[in-house]
């Protein structure tokens, strides 16, 4: 005789209400198909999971397109407006009869201190332009003169801008003046182990320049300073290889090339010669 299974239900006094035999073929077939329920349930949950997963990537990355669109947008727009005050600046030079092209030709360079000249407002015809255009031209000379440009010393570069050399070094006699390379504010003045004497000046809120291995410093920190003003003289202090000035320029805080801001008025001086 088959082994059967007996399943018993009874009510909540315990009296007998009814008894569902199942035989031991039918019980296994019945366990296969509860274990073939569970794993169609188990699977159909990670199914839809993954599909509901993916469905919220697709929504993630939609809005990111939007944005990365909208920002790309924006990055275009203002790549245009820097074109065109680009291009106003470009013309406000050629109306003044300044040239602004850097004109490189020599690393050997002695158009430092004095003859550095910056744009000023006395040396332009301000009555050629209408009263609209006054303002920005004069905003353009002030932001003129707080970037960095021209030599700093008269000398000799020795050594470019790299990554383990954040700088210019620019050889020349110990006492040679040291010039301010653009208008700004001492920021700070110390005495340093590697750099020696050190003279960091901040120009608005771009630029930065450090002047290092000094021999002396004719400034203080918190003075205001001009542009092809002395701030003190070449020397060989701290760690140096010998007489010459380490020159840096930093932009929005990073270190930037020097040679970039050196010759921008080479053109200029060569003509006065």
């Amino acid at each position: 005789m088959e082994k059967e299974y007996i399943i018993i239900i009874t009510s909540n006094s315990g009296d007998l209400s009814k008894q569902i035999r199942i035989s031991r073929k039918k019980w296994k077939i019945i366990r296969i198909l509860g274990l073939i329920f569970v794993l169609s349930v188990i699977a159909g949950i990670g199914f839809y999971g993954r599909v509901y997963y993916q469905a919220a990537r697709v929504k993630a990355l939609e809005s990111e397109n939007r944005k990365l669109k909208e920002e790309n947008k924006k990055i275009k727009e203002l790549e245009e407006k820097l074109a065109r005050a680009e291009e106003l600046r470009a013309k406000i030079y050629s109306m003044l009869g300044v040239d602004k092209s850097p004109e490189i030709r020599s690393f050997v360079y002695e158009g430092a201190g004095r003859e550095i000249e910056p744009l000023k407002e006395e040396n332009l015809q301000f009555e050629s332009f209408s009263r609209a255009m006054k303002p920005v031209i004069k905003e353009i000379i002030r932001e003129e003169r707080l970037i960095p440009q021209g030599f700093p010393v008269r000398g000799v570069i020795t050594r470019g801008f790299s990554l383990t050399h954040p700088a210019v070094d620019i050889v020349a006699a110990v006492g040679t003046p040291i010039h301010v390379t653009a208008d700004g504010v001492v920021k700070e003045v110390k005495n340093d182990p590697y750099f020696g004497k050190v003279v960091v000046i901040a120009h608005g809120k771009t630029y930065e320049t450090l002047y290092a291995h000094l021999n002396d410093i004719t400034v203080k920190s918190g003075q205001s300073v001009r542009k092809g003003e002395i701030i003190g003289h070449l020397g060989n202090t701290g760690k140096s290889t010998g007489p010459h000035l380490h020159y840096e320029i930093h932009s929005s805080g990073k270190p930037v090339d020097p040679m970039a801001y050196l010759f921008n008025y080479e053109s200029q001086t060569t003509k006065k010669r």
